[in-house]
């Protein structure tokens, strides 16, 4: 979420941006991809690329249920509001749609803009919006929609985990509407990335004029392929097709349920042996019982970030010797295996798996160093060892096995964890940026993207309160600059993240969710969500 450090590292040009999840399950279906999405007339796009579950030809209609297992009674219909995965995930992207998705290697396939470009200096960007687009009432979608969805963006008594990222450098004012299909943003200093923030999940575009903290099933009114139908917060929700969708002859299915079911095992049993065919991220433990059932596993590899967030308000974590401490401490092959079953791409406490290529190069992945880690104690005025509280919960797989691996291995460095569980319902209310110290998750993202979302000053969701650091100027300075410029000033950042940040990262796991054998063409966008517009039932 909650959606989420070393030397410069070299990379290609300023438009190849990075290549971050190898490994990945594939989809032979890219072609029929870039179809889901019109025709690719961008500057940045040609053919759709991500992970996918597609054999043999789509069958129109049908039912398909969802077991959500992190279902909260705290969720809502407000689609800029990033919350969970049956949020983020699941209803949110089935009715609302972004301006711009994302593959996997950070290219931009378009969506509800159909091109956009900079001009020279990167101070101004022009989205040419979709014609033809209507919201669900029958009202056209205009750029004047856009721009009140990007203002809503930038008002930050909505708590939008976008307004770290966007505020800095976009001001209200620069928010210029050309014509109906012509949105213009003037933007507050050079920023050659700027695109890449309207493929991410919580930037769903609005209907211009409307409030999504009032949303209910009546006025919760998007543009994409499926209606909101039912909604009852933490318990179910449901959509149904929407005939009038842009892009025709989509969706193929007729309606889409969710339930919450909050126990993992019996979130897997429902897709295994019951009656639902898709299911919200399942614990690693439970992959094998996935054979020989009716269900499978699909996979995201290095999807989403699971951490530990240290509040540096509180003592020990105001002192980086301690931070260092425990980050050295760790064993992250152990946590890898005991945690994750194998299926996470290491990481040293940088908000990128180390198979990125803007993974700084020399920063590696750490070895445990248990004679390091006593000594900065002891440096600290902890010889004696710590006593540390950390809350987690089973929001997503391997979060609740993480933090136990964790604290099992720095035991040994004289760190003695003790692991408090808290029901996923109420995680975010009570929990989350409240406990000094706490697991957390968000899902992959772009570091310049990533990083204002939790770790800068002006950062909507401050979980370490890190304030005032080299971070802030470091990642100003990046987005601005150009190629091999760019790449060194993003490495810098990411090291002093590593080096100095309250944030304890081992690896980035896999997404892995159980799907019925009979569902076809499920998708994944990256650092948005799962697509369900060419799911069919077999």
């Amino acid at each position: 979420m909650g959606d989420q450090r070393d030397e410069s590292r070299l990379l290609l040009s300023r438009r190849n941006f990075l290549h971050a999840t190898a490994g990945v399950a594939a989809s032979g279906a890219l072609a029929e991809m870039l179809a889901a999405c019109g025709s690719s007339s961008s500057s940045n796009g040609s053919q759709a690329a991500s992970n996918s579950v597609t054999t043999g030809p789509a069958k129109r209609g049908g039912t398909l249920s969802v077991a959500a297992g992190d279902a909260a009674t705290s969720e809502n219909l407000d689609p800029q509001r990033t919350w969970n995965q049956n949020h983020d995930f699941f209803y949110t992207p089935m009715v609302w749609e972004t301006l711009v998705l994302c593959r996997q290697d950070w290219s931009l396939v378009p969506l509800l803009a159909k091109s956009w470009e900079p001009n020279t200096s990167s101070t101004v960007w022009t989205f040419h919006l979709r014609p033809g687009v209507k919201w669900h009432d029958g009202k056209p979608f205009t750029a004047r929609d856009a721009a009140w969805s990007i203002k809503r963006l930038l008002n930050s008594k909505y708590g939008s985990p976008i307004y770290g990222v966007l505020s800095p450098v976009l001001h209200p004012s620069g928010i210029k509407v050309v014509d109906d299909h012509t949105l213009a943003l003037h933007l507050n200093y050079a920023h050659d990335l700027l695109p890449l923030t309207f493929a991410q999940a919580g930037t769903e575009m609005i209907q211009d004029g409307s409030d999504p903290t009032k949303y209910k099933v009546a006025n919760a009114v998007g543009t994409g392929p499926f209606t909101i139908k039912s909604f009852v917060a933490g318990q179910s929700w449901a959509v149904a097709r929407n005939h009038g969708y842009w892009n025709k002859g989509l969706p193929y299915l007729d309606e889409i349920r969710g339930v919450a079911i909050p126990d993992p095992t019996g979130m897997v049993q429902a897709v295994s042996t019951g009656s639902s065919d898709v299911s919200t991220s399942i614990n690693f433990s439970q992959v094998p019982t996935l054979s020989g059932t009716q269900a499978t596993a699909f996979r995201v590899a290095g999807s989403h970030d699971v951490y530990i967030a240290m509040d540096t308000r509180h003592k020990p974590f105001d002192d980086n010797r301690v931070r260092m401490a425990i980050k050295l401490a760790m064993d992250r092959k152990t946590i890898i295996s005991a945690a994750y079953g194998g299926e996470a791409i290491a990481t040293s406490d940088t908000p990128l798996p180390s198979s990125d290529s803007l993974y700084p190069r020399g920063l590696g992945v750490r070895a445990q160093n248990t004679a390091q880690a006593k000594k900065l104690l002891a440096q600290a005025g902890y010889s004696s060892g710590l006593q540390l509280q950390l809350y987690t919960s089973d929001l997503v797989g391997g979060m609740v096995d993480m933090a136990t691996a964790f604290a099992q291995t720095v035991a040994s460095a004289g760190i003695h964890v003790q692991i408090t569980q808290h029901p996923a319902a109420t995680y975010f209310e009570q929990i989350w940026l409240q406990k000094p110290m706490y697991c957390s998750w968000i899902s992959l993202r772009h570091p310049v993207l990533r990083v204002p979302m939790t770790m800068t000053t002006d950062a909507a969701w401050q979980e370490t309160h890190m304030l005032h650091t080299p971070v802030d100027q470091l990642l100003k300075r990046a987005v601005s600059a150009h190629g091999q410029r760019q790449q060194q000033l993003i490495g810098q950042m990411l090291t002093w993240i590593a080096d100095n940040q309250a944030y304890v990262c081992p690896a980035f796991p896999n997404w892995v969710f159980a799907t019925k054998q009979h569902v076809r063409g499920l998708q994944w966008w990256n650092m948005r969500a799962l697509d369900f517009s060419r799911v069919s039932l077999a």
